[in-house]
């Protein structure tokens, strides 16, 4: 099993990763929108999709890297300068969110609290735009590696 899986990258993480973000983002979206499933997922269901979320979209990113240990082609809009400037979008939306709910805030003078929701959604932006600019410099890391192998 273990060569079976290591030699499978879509099998060990790809699949998995695209099921697990999936999962997360279709839960945070149901409880944002007080979408009955069952039961009414709250801000507990929207931290748990949140994480769910970052952590399938973190194997996605581990599937890459091993297509591209592997010698497999990538599709060619993921270059380093695509990949983290779509980080920095995320990363730097996710920011300005923040402040903006922070200013909020202390506008009005620290007595309301803005909607939990707002902030796990500003920081599961500013995560996953992390993951995704430091991800796109170590996936050229690995691919600039390879070339240099190969030569």
């Amino acid at each position: 099993m273990k060569f079976m899986l290591m030699f499978a990258p879509n099998y060990l993480f790809m699949y998995p990763g695209f099921l697990i973000a999936s999962v997360g983002l279709l839960l945070m979206f149901f409880a944002l929108l007080n979408v009955y499933v069952g039961y009414t997922p709250g801000i507990q269901s929207l931290i748990a999709g949140s994480l769910i979320a970052i952590l399938g979209y973190q194997l996605l990113f581990f599937g890459v890297f091993a297509r591209v240990l592997q010698h497999r082609s990538l599709p060619r809009f993921l270059t380093l300068e695509c990949c983290s400037t779509l980080g920095g979008l995320a990363f730097s939306a996710g920011l300005i969110w923040v402040l903006k709910v922070l200013l909020d805030w202390v506008g009005s003078g620290f007595s309301a609290l803005p909607p939990v929701e707002h902030s796990v959604l500003c920081f599961t932006l500013i995560a996953l735009g992390l993951q995704t600019f430091f991800s796109s410099f170590m996936l050229s890391i690995i691919a600039e590696h390879r070339r240099r192998l190969e030569l």
